[in-house]
């Protein structure tokens, strides 16, 4: 046993020698030697397993427990450096070895670098070999002990890169591929590392990256075991960021769940931070603004794959907040992951969003900040191939809900995106900041399948837009349904409103190489007032179609057609349009582009090689060569190799101007042709625009003509130009160019008395500067030349304008006339020393406003001062002295001038400051500025007397003759358009209030003016005789427009109302009342409202009649109430060259007036009851009542009241033959009860014969009786218009025995009658033959005869057959009646158009005292009117006296009137009332009807019997026109029917002669003349017509076998009453026999309503005729046997050939036959013919055709028939169907005109069968599209006479 002792001995030798051993390896370790060969060693051993370049610089072992390693060096494979460290040293403790424990002390890294990358994303790292050299080879896996413990890791100074080689660099920005990580820093705790825990910190981590990102603090600790894994302290510290956990906790069953993830593994925590998602701007750029904190607090929870997070909250402090939870499920699932989100409240204000987008984007869009706020809640759920998104977001503007499900594909990865967007309420103006143009919309989209394939998304799109409000209309019923796929839409968009439907439908894909376009449009009934889409167009609607089928990139490359088909504009106010066709066709035509457009206003042909957006380069390329100094082709100006021809043909402006609302309006159809040739630099342009109408400015002539003929480029434009004066200016310029000169021309000239005219002439020599920056500069060289204005004439002087790089130099400008000029002199440059000058002296002010057509106010004087002008071209100062001699203001002078200006660069305006004085008189001081910049003015004007009569135009139909004065302060202030004013005045004025007819005078008084308002405040008021009134009220208006005005006039005696005798006012009269009247009005219209008591003075006259019915000759007036076409009050004004003064125009429709007056008349006042203005018949008087009149121009007039009778007189006139005044009896009345013409009289009058003898009612004659008073008395009851009328007698100073004889002599009506009539007539009493027994009076009877003489004289005069001479005969009675009868025979001669008749009589008389009872008297008579009621006559006869019983021959002149009677009661009323019954009328009417019918056949059958109805192709003398005028149904069109008359004039006039009949035929004659036509052949007759259908109002002439014409006048009645016809059923009476232009003899046919277009003779005694016209309601009421039987007699005819089918839509004649089927030579008819079975007169004309084939000649053969083509169909504003048809020509001597309606296939297949009708013949095409219109055409305006009429 070994002892103790040795034991430790040998223990510590041991002990030692390990001591020894340690000590000697550390010593030997030490050594440099040993270490670097140990260095050698291990780099060896390195290079050897990695095969590659390793280097380490130093080993140091330390004392066993730590080791050093420095300078150590790893390339890769491809010898790049990967790894180098600078130092590594780690120290560990040697005694836990022993237990198994590993502890290291610490773990030092300091200055490393590592490089890693790999070539592409897919290949191998660099480091791969490294991982593969140490891998581990044993695949035996063995339990681990493992119990390691590092309490200190510091690393310092470290760098790591990593690319990815094949990827580009991104600098600045964070790339994943290409990362850079300095400045690495790190300390860390690893206290315990076991098999089973873990206990480990993270004290610092911080790194910086390339791209920015620097991480300042990365910290935490964590713990685990078995079963829980504990993360405390975790932290995150960015530059501004801070981010914490404050813990999170797993707990798990097993540790080996933890990795997997298994539904045991549970987990918990919470996170908050405060962060600045500046921090994140390297990965996020669009972060980089954002400097503001973000508060996120989130708290989680879950188990296995599953998490929960149902705390989520992030807040700033600028209103954002979003709240909601969330959660995944399987969250490796990839594609299958489950997720789950609530969006329960996202919150935004409206400085919130301002944070955030200015935050994003550097400023806020201004649609987000019109949101005001934004809140959101929603959800998605589901997985990610398959997540169903769904939400509200309620804003400021409104409310949007999404539901969308995404899907992807899980084999391509494309996604798909299906569901909804809709909402109910959303503002779409306040989103757009235009709520006056859009309002809220309520929609509903679904989108189906959307992905993207092939680039382009693609999509089903199918939704609705329930309610859009556009121009606050709410628009209805939009759909979308189709198809979005690859690039090209496929579907329907749909539109179907109450006020208009759309349909788009087909489809277009623009993303094809060459896109193409397959689409069709359908527009109909669309309002677009209604719709708000425009203020115009009231009551209108468009409808059209649309087809589109090309390809094309643009127009230069389109190959297909455009068409658009029947545009349809319904504007019953604007006249409408219709437009049948537009079709653009492009393509290639022989081997060259063409482009094509064709319709009914414009045809247009392009053709060659044409590319539009390169058309100004080759204007700009060939001008150039002329003036190339001018002219620069710009570098990025496309080179262009244009070379095409163009033609354009615009045949009107209709489309143009009420669709596209281009001002202009075509009179003649306008061209422009020509061609462009880049190669051969060659260019023509020609337009002609022979008539036309743009912005309001009447054209003329206007022709356009551009070309480059070998050296020059020459450009003229002419034309003429109507002035606003009315003056017709005609103009020209001239320009050609060469060798950079350019020399111009321009003269003008008007058409009117006073000449405005002249020439201007300029030389312009255009050069540049040499050099870098070649300067443009120009000289101008005017010429001399001279100018008239107002007749005197001006000089230009020579003068020379320089320019030069921006800086214009005058010298010496001179336009001057004796001491008037203006002379221009100075420079316009930059420079403020630079100055220009402008003299004026005695310039007239209302020229140069003429010339530059300024008119809304009317300025005038003589303008003499000076302008000053500088620095004009940079910051311009005009200093302007100006005096203005008699400054006049809308023709009111106020005084002279003297203006001050100086020129405001900010205002860009001059401020004024202006002194207008009348001396001794008024002074008005006017400062402020006119702005053209601000396009306004601002002016202060202080009145001293200053006179007024400038307002006049302003207040124009409330107040005229303004005469006075005002002081005060005024402010003139608004844009030009929008003026207004305010202020306070005292005014001293006198005017007249029109309507009132009353002048009314303001002394002194003020009135307060503000923004749109006069305010008048009890205004003290005079009228002309003194008494006074106050004035209340206000005159409102809209920036000086749109007047509206209440005035209270409250007076006392005032004189209220001052009317005298017009023909549109039924009451006049002067009126001094006590009351109120009220005068309102505005917008053309104006209501009077007075209640007066009536003062002295006082009349007021209302008449019974109508003043132009008083006033006319005959005094019964029918007025003409039968429809017209179009209403009476559209008016057009005439207008041609001729014209050389406007006329002054309406401002429209008359004033609505309307008149209430309220009036309590007293018996100082008088009113008057005028029944018959020309005779004189009325009633005045003074009394009590109180009237009611109620009085509307357009309307009514109405009276209500009684009126109780104090004293007066009646009138009484009998045609001056009897005129009495009677005396009204006080107490009558006259009462009314609306219509003032039927009012209720109970009036008595008497009229006192002083001395009357009674032996006149003595039977026997030696019986003397004396005389005595007689009262004749009236009495008036009943209605006004038709009174009962009772005579009586009253004898006051006779005896019972007397009065007894009277009564005896009255017993009956009729005697009282007789009695009156001689009482009145001759002051005495009427004798009776009783022997007699007579009944009657011999005065009855005297006028019975005198009747039938009249009558039997006109039947003998047309029994006569030469028109010049007649018989008649007269029989009369003498004093004894019907016993003594007298017998004339009488030989009459008619001179001087049948106006001056010479008669000479012969006769018996059974006259006892007479020395013969052979009579032979003589006379002359001028007939006064037409129908000779009125006769002034000069005779010498032997005159039979009914009272004086004895016998005279006697010479004298006298006015006769003749009117039969047939009671004397019938006479009264005639003579008192003159109101004809209807019944009598008609009665009377019928009578005569038969009469004259009976007469008439007899001798007219007898005067024709031997004639015969020529056809149209007859030899004729002449054709007859009635020419539209403004009171036609023409007037809406009258410009252009007027072109229509005018080439039908012109045509006929180069062959024959022409008869016009019109109101106006001077200036037709001088339209006719200016049109070219030979106006020798022209004859012209002044008669009033109702419309312009010549046809159907002329003679019908039939032929004697001598020739000699015989002129039938048939009555024409409008066809059957539709329409008016008065005047022109008379124009055949006045041409014959008032206007004496036609030959022949005039055959009275009144009795029969014919039209001559509805008849159609061959010559030979057929005619052809329609059932539907002739046996029309209206026309004859006879039967087709009667008719038939009628016109053979009258024509003379041996077959009538009756069509009973024919029709033509559109006609308003019942069928005219010259509509359908027309006679012509060689027994042919031509037709019109109907090819289209789906047309709505093919069944008709077909069946008429049937008609034709079985008509026979008299010969017993068909007729040759040649049909005419069916024109094209043609339809007016509201698309009804216009009468277009080709039967419809007229046949002359040499020539067939024939309509045509701009139809070129049917015209010209017309004029074909026209030619084979009418061979040897020029056919000549009208159009004669106007003439449709009016439901007429070419044959329908025109009449033929044959040889002989004239």
């Amino acid at each position: 046993m070994i002892s103790s002792k040795s034991l430790k001995y040998t223990v510590r030798i041991l002990l030692g020698t390990l001591i020894g051993v340690y000590l000697g390896i550390i010593v030997l370790l030490n050594i440099p030697y040993v270490q670097g060969k140990l260095s050698v060693f291990v780099t060896k051993e390195l290079k050897n397993i990695l095969n590659t370049e390793v280097s380490v610089g130093r080993i140091d072992m330390g004392l066993l427990n730590r080791i050093i390693v420095e300078d150590v060096l790893l390339h890769d494979r491809k010898n790049q450096e990967m790894l180098k460290v600078a130092r590594l040293s780690a120290k560990f403790d040697l005694l836990p070895l022993l237990n198994g424990k590993v502890t290291i002390s610490s773990v030092q890294l300091f200055g490393f670098t590592v490089n890693l990358n790999r070539e592409t994303p897919e290949s191998a790292p660099n480091f791969q070999f490294v991982l593969d050299a140490f891998a581990s080879k044993d695949t035996v896996k063995t339990k681990s002990n493992l119990d390691l413990r590092i309490n200190s890791v510091l690393i310092r100074r470290g760098r790591v890169t990593y690319d990815i080689l094949s990827e580009p660099e991104t600098p600045g920005k964070f790339n994943a591929h290409h990362l850079s990580v300095k400045n690495l820093a790190a300390t860390l705790s690893l206290k315990a590392l076991r098999s089973d825990s873990l206990n480990a910190a993270i004290r610092r981590v911080s790194f910086d990256e390339q791209c920015g990102f620097s991480l300042q603090k990365f910290a935490m600790k964590v713990t685990a075991n078995n079963k829980r894994l504990d993360i405390k302290d975790f932290g995150v510290e960015l530059s501004n960021t801070a981010l914490k956990i404050d813990s999170l906790t797993l707990k798990y069953d097993s540790l080996p769940e933890l990795p997997q993830m298994t539904e045991n593994v549970r987990y918990d925590g919470s996170l908050k931070a405060s962060v600045i998602l500046k921090d994140l701007a390297p990965f996020v750029p669009a972060l980089s603004r954002f400097e503001e904190p973000l508060d996120l607090n989130l708290v989680f929870s879950g188990h296995g794959k599953h998490l929960d997070c149902p705390t989520l909250r992030l807040t700033n402090h600028h209103g954002l907040m979003i709240a909601g939870e969330a959660a995944l499920s399987n969250w490796d699932a990839g594609m299958d992951m489950y997720i789950y989100g609530k969006l329960g409240n996202l919150t935004m204000t409206k400085e919130g969003i301002n944070v955030l987008m200015t935050n994003l984007t550097g400023k806020v869009p201004p649609i987000l900040q019109r949101l005001d706020y934004i809140r959101f809640n929603g959800e998605a759920a589901g997985y990610l191939h398959d997540l169903t998104l769904t939400g509200l977001f309620h804003t400021g503007a409104g409310m949007v809900k999404t539901d969308v499900m995404m899907s992807i594909d899980e084999q391509s990865m494309s996604r798909t995106y299906s569901g909804s967007v809709a909402s109910a309420d959303l503002d779409l103006g306040k989103l757009l900041n235009q709520e006056k143009k859009f309002g809220k919309v309520d929609f509903n989209v679904e989108l189906k399948g959307f992905n993207y394939k092939n680039r382009y998304p693609e999509s089903y799109i199918k939704g609705i837009i329930s309610s859009f409000e556009y121009s606050q209309y709410q628009y209805e019923n939009i759909m979308l349904d189709g198809v979005y796929k690859d690039g090209g839409f496929n579907g329907r968009l749909s539109m179907d409103d109450a006020n208009g439907s759309v349909q788009i439908d087909g489809n277009f894909n623009v993303a094809k190489t060459i896109p193409d376009f397959n689409l069709k449009a359908s527009v109909k009934n669309l309002r677009p007032h209604d719709l708000h889409l425009s203020d115009k167009y009231e009551n209108a609607s468009i409808s059209l179609g649309l087809t589109a089928d090309f390809t094309g990139k643009s127009i230069d490359d389109m190959n297909g057609r455009i068409s658009l088909d029947s545009l349809q504009l319904n504007a019953p106010d604007e006249g409408g349009c219709f437009l049948d066709n537009l079709t653009i066709t492009a393509g290639q035509v022989s081997g060259e582009k063409e482009l094509r457009i064709n319709s009914s206003f414009m045809t247009a042909v392009i053709r060659g090689d044409y590319s539009y957006h390169t058309i100004p380069a080759s204007v700009v390329k060939t001008v150039q060569r002329y003036i190339p100094s001018l002219l620069t082709i710009k570098d990025n100006m496309p080179e262009p190799h244009n070379n095409f021809q163009f033609d354009i043909c615009l045949e009107n402006a209709e489309v143009l101007s009420k669709l596209v609302q281009i001002p202009l309006e075509l009179y003649l159809p306008a061209s422009l042709k020509g061609y462009f040739n880049d190669g051969e630099e060659k260019l023509h342009v020609e337009g002609h625009f022979p008539e036309f109408r743009y912005n309001g400015t009447r054209y003329d002539s206007g022709v356009l003509f551009c070309e480059n003929p070998s050296d020059r480029f020459k450009c003229s434009l002419r034309g003429g130009m109507l002035m606003k004066s009315g003056a017709m200016l005609n103009f020209s310029v001239e320009a050609n160019a060469k060798n950079d000169h350019l020399e111009t021309t321009i003269n003008w000239g008007n058409n009117t008395d006073v000449t405005y005219g002249g020439k201007f002439a300029a030389d312009t020599r255009f050069f540049k500067t040499e050099g870098p920056h070649p300067i443009l500069q120009a000289d101008i060289n005017i010429q001399p030349t001279k100018v008239v204005l107002n007749d005197t004439v001006w000089n230009i002087h020579p003068s020379h304008i320089a320019i030069d790089s921006g800086r214009v130099f005058i010298d010496n400008f001179l336009f001057e006339h004796e001491d008037q000029y203006l002379r221009i002199d100075g420079k316009l440059t930059k420079k403020e020393s630079d100055s220009c000058r402008v003299d004026l002296r005695n310039i007239k002010l209302d020229y140069v406003l003429d010339i530059v057509q300024f008119d809304d106010v009317e300025f005038g004087g003589l303008v003499t001062g000076k302008v000053h002008l500088k620095s004009v071209m940079k910051n311009p100062v005009m200093r302007t002295r100006l005096n203005v001699h008699k400054f006049c203001l809308n023709r009111s002078l106020l005084g002279e001038a003297d203006i001050a200006g100086v020129w405001d660069k900010e205002l860009g305006g001059v401020r004024l400051d202006a002194q207008i004085a009348e001396k001794g008189i008024s002074s008005t001081h006017v400062t402020g500025y006119v702005s053209p910049k601000l396009k306004g003015l601002d002016l202060s004007i202080r009145a001293d007397s200053t006179n007024l009569g400038f307002l006049q135009p302003f207040i124009e139909g409330i107040f005229s003759e303004i005469n006075g004065r005002v002081n005060g302060n005024v402010r003139l202030y608004g844009d030009f358009k929008h003026l207004d004013l305010e202020g306070e005045v005292r005014a001293k004025m006198d005017a007249k209030i029109d309507v009132l007819n009353t002048y009314f005078q303001i002394r002194d008084d003020s009135i307060h003016i503000s923004s749109g308002s006069l305010d008048f405040r009890n205004v003290k008021v005079y009228d002309r005789e003194g008494h006074d009134g106050l004035v209340n009220g206000y005159l409102h208006h809209t920036k000086l427009k749109n007047l509206m005005y209440h005035f209270n006039i409250r007076g006392n005696n005032l004189l209220m109302y001052n009317t005298y005798e017009a023909g549109n006012m039924p009451f006049y009269g002067k009126v001094y009342g006590t009351g109120n009247v009220v005068l309102d009005g505005g917008n053309n219209a104006m209501t009077v409202d007075a209640s007066l008591t009536t003062g002295n003075n006082t009349s007021f006259t209302y008449i019974t009649g109508v003043t132009t019915e008083a006033a006319s000759n005959q005094f019964i007036t029918f007025v003409d109430k039968t429809p017209k076409r179009i209403h009476d009050n559209v008016e057009t004004n005439l207008y041609h060259h001729s014209n050389v003064r406007k006329t002054k125009e309406d401002d429209g429709p008359p004033m609505d007036l309307r008149i209430n007056m309220l009036i309590e008349a007293t018996p100082s006042a008088t009113m008057k009851i005028i029944m018959d203005p020309v005779a004189g018949d009325n009633i005045t008087a003074t009394g009590n009542g109180n009237l009611q009149v109620n009085f509307f121009n357009k309307g009514d007039f109405r009276m209500f009241g009684s009126y109780v009778i104090d004293q007066g007189m009646y009138k009484l006139s009998m045609q001056e033959v009897i005129r009495k005044d009677f005396t009204l009896k006080s107490g009558g009345t006259v009462t009314f009860s609306g219509d003032p013409y039927q009012a209720n009289l109970d009036l008595q009058a008497v009229y006192t014969v002083n001395s009357a003898s009674l032996s006149d009612l003595v039977v026997d004659p030696s019986r003397n009786q004396g005389t005595v008073k007689v009262n004749c008395l009236m009495n008036l009851t009943g209605n006004l218009s038709n009174p009962d009328i009772k005579f009586d007698l009253e004898l006051p100073t006779v005896s019972e025995e007397d009065r007894e004889l009277v009564r005896s002599a009255t017993s009956t009506e009729e005697q009282m009658n007789t009695q009156i009539i001689y009482l009145l007539g001759i002051g005495k009493f009427y004798t009776y033959d009783y022997a007699n027994n007579d009944q009657s009076s011999n005065a009855t009877s005297s006028l019975a005869f005198s009747t039938l003489s009249g009558q039997l004289n006109n039947m003998l005069s047309q029994w006569m057959g030469n028109k010049n001479w007649n018989i008649g005969a007269n029989l009369s009675t003498g004093e004894k009646g019907w016993t003594d009868v007298e017998a004339e025979a009488m030989l009459s001669g008619r001179l001087l158009n049948n106006r001056l008749m010479i008669n000479g009589n012969f006769g018996y008389k059974e006259n006892v005292m007479a020395n013969s009872n052979f009579v032979g008297d003589f006379e002359a008579i001028w007939l006064l009117t037409k129908n000779g009621d009125f006769r002034l006559r000069g005779y010498n006869q032997t005159n039979d006296r009914y009272f004086t019983k004895s016998t005279l021959t006697t010479q004298g002149v006298g006015l006769m009137y003749k009117k039969d009677f047939n009671t004397w009661d019938e006479l009264f009323r005639w003579f008192l009332w003159k109101r004809r019954k209807s019944s009598l009328q008609k009665r009377s009417d019928d009578q005569l009807t038969y009469k004259v019918y009976f007469i008439s056949l007899r001798s007219k059958f007898k005067n024709m019997n031997m004639s015969y109805l020529p056809a149209e192709w007859h030899k004729q003398s002449l054709i007859q026109l009635t020419w539209p005028h403004k009171d036609t149904d023409w007037a809406y069109m009258l410009d252009e029917v007027n072109d229509c008359f005018l080439k039908i004039a012109y045509e006929v006039l180069k062959r024959q002669s022409l008869l016009i009949v019109a109101p106006d035929p001077d200036s037709i004659r001088d339209s006719i003349d200016n049109y070219g036509a030979d106006i020798q052949k022209l004859v012209t007759s002044k008669i009033n017509t109702n419309d312009t259908w010549a046809r159907d109002h002329a003679f019908i002439t039939l032929l004697k076998e001598d020739a000699t014409p015989l002129l039938l006048d048939f009555c024409f009645n409008g066809w059957g009453m539709k329409f008016a016809a008065n005047y022109d059923n008379q124009i055949n009476n006045e041409l014959y026999f008032h206007h004496p232009v036609l030959k022949g003899e005039y055959v009275f046919c009144r009795n029969f309503i014919l039209e001559g277009g509805s008849i159609e003779s061959d010559g030979k005694g057929s005619l052809l005729t329609t059932e539907q016209c002739l046996l029309a309601k209206n026309r004859n009421e006879m039967n087709r046997q009667e008719v038939e039987d009628f016109l053979k007699e009258t024509f003379n005819l041996k077959q009538v050939l009756w069509l009973k089918h024919g029709y033509l839509a559109g006609d308003d004649t019942d069928s005219h036959v010259d509509t359908l089927a027309r006679f012509c030579p060689d027994d042919t008819i031509v037709y019109v013919k109907c090819t289209n079975e789906k047309d709505e007169h093919y069944k008709e004309l077909a069946m008429m055709e049937e008609e034709l084939k079985a008509f026979r000649t008299l010969d017993g053969k068909p007729y040759r028939l040649l049909p005419l083509p069916m024109a094209s169909a043609v339809y007016d504003e509201e698309h009804h169907r216009l009468p277009a048809t080709y039967a419809n020509f007229l046949i002359m001597n040499e020539a067939v005109l024939y309509p045509t309606y701009a139809d070129s296939v049917n015209d010209m297949r017309a004029k074909e069968v026209l030619a084979e009708a009418f061979p040897g013949r020029e056919i000549v095409g009208i159009d004669c599209t106007a003439l449709i219109k009016q439901h007429g055409s070419l044959h329908c305006v025109t009449m033929q006479y044959p040889e002989g009429v004239y």
